[in-house]
């Protein structure tokens, strides 16, 4: 910025006849090198601005999509824990279940079976003979 003083001498002055004087060339190209520089100043300064106001915004969104991301894999977290839970009771019912219909189906021929071993113990190998009772009792205790 220029001061006041240096304003009014580059300003065309008056001679004493009353006629402006025209102002010399490197007068103009001084005011004209000085206007670029406040015009490229000013564009910088803008420049700036909007780059901080940009790097703020650009902040701001990262936290909110950090914070989202967080409340999602929460969500995400919770959900799968419920499933867990939810999974493993099926399963557990669906074990019970499947064996009490195993025992219904295999109870029947293991009584019979348990009935007849004492009659047909020459018909049956020793190695089998011993495996029966713990088939049985296997069956029974659940």
């Amino acid at each position: 910025m220029l001061s006041a003083a240096a304003a009014l001498s580059d300003e065309p002055t008056i001679d004493p006849k009353n006629f402006a004087t025209i102002r010399t060339t490197s007068i103009v190209q001084r005011q004209h090198k000085e206007h670029l520089h406040e015009e490229m100043h000013d564009q910088m300064s803008g420049y700036k601005r909007m780059r901080r106001d940009h790097q703020a915004s650009l902040a701001r969104l990262e936290e909110t999509c950090r914070q989202e991301m967080e409340k999602h894999k929460a969500l995400l977290d919770r959900e799968y824990e419920q499933l867990l839970t939810q999974f493993s009771k099926d399963l557990e019912r669906l074990q019970l279940k499947h064996q009490e219909e195993l025992g219904k189906k295999v109870l029947p021929f293991f009584s019979l079976l348990v009935f007849l071993v004492p009659y047909c113990t020459s018909a049956i190998p020793e190695r089998d003979l011993l495996i029966i009772p713990v088939i049985a009792q296997d069956q029974y205790c659940h």
